[in-house]
């Protein structure tokens, strides 16, 4: 059973080490949503579920489909929260420049997904959910796992 949980792991962390350095499909695509989560005229932001995904300039299929999956389930149950922004997706390439502050923050490189809950003005909670991602994609849990998560977050702005 050691050896089995030892492989899994290996197997993911050079997964997500080729996801962030060697695939041959290329994207250089920094795409964000409309919804903004900077903190402007000392404002503070609006409460709600930031869900940021990163990526590396060189993206392999699993990480395309982790944004695929993740941006359909966000349209097919909350889709009034996102067009409120209730809900932001915001895609960063690691390795642009403008985004370097961001990537240290949530120490992210090659393909990271992390949700983020703004409660009055403050992040209230992080949750990194890259190694599940990866691990799930290609299940039938990934959409009523993901499911559960948004609502979770959801209920700690409620």
């Amino acid at each position: 059973m050691k050896t089995l949980k030892f492989l899994t792991v290996i197997a993911l962390s050079s997964l997500m080490f080729a996801c962030s350095s060697n695939s041959n499909e290329e994207n250089k695509h920094n795409e964000a949503s409309n919804h903004s989560t900077e903190v402007t005229d000392n404002k503070p932001i609006k409460d709600h579920l930031a869900i940021y995904d990163f990526h590396s300039e060189h993206r392999c299929v699993t990480c395309i489909a982790i944004e695929n999956a993740t941006k359909e389930i966000i349209h097919k149950y909350f889709q009034n929260e996102f067009d409120n922004g209730t809900i932001t997706f915001d895609l960063y390439n690691c390795e642009a420049e403008e985004n370097q502050k961001l990537v240290e923050e949530y120490g992210a490189f090659g393909t990271t997904l992390a949700f983020t809950v703004f409660k009055d003005g403050k992040k209230q909670d992080v949750k990194d959910l890259t190694n599940w991602a990866f691990e799930k994609i290609d299940t039938d849990d990934f959409e009523t796992e993901m499911k559960k998560d948004i609502e979770t977050a959801l209920n700690k702005i409620k």
